[in-house]
């Protein structure tokens, strides 16, 4: 007979554990003056011309929007709620 595995119980059977999902966004981790050194260190065009560009970021309306359209829907299903 073997022994419990660790992550297993002494009777053998595996815990259910809390879980969660991780992950980043690239463009959301890195300093603006970072994107470009790395752009430009790779031969990389950026879609913003420059660091201001770039800082101005997007529109919170477009944000807003998106976020609508990816939230504001049954999940799985393309249609709105209700």
């Amino acid at each position: 007979m073997s022994a419990a595995s660790p992550v297993s119980g002494p009777d053998g059977a595996v815990p259910v554990l809390p879980t969660a999902e991780l992950h980043v966004h690239i463009e959301g981790t890195l300093e603006p003056e970072l994107a470009f050194a790395l752009a430009a260190r790779n031969g990389t065009r950026l879609r913003h011309a420059d660091l201001d560009e770039l800082r101005r970021g997007v529109p919170l309306e477009v944000v807003m929007a998106a976020l609508g359209e990816a939230f504001g829907r049954r999940r799985g299903t393309g249609r709105p709620p209700g």
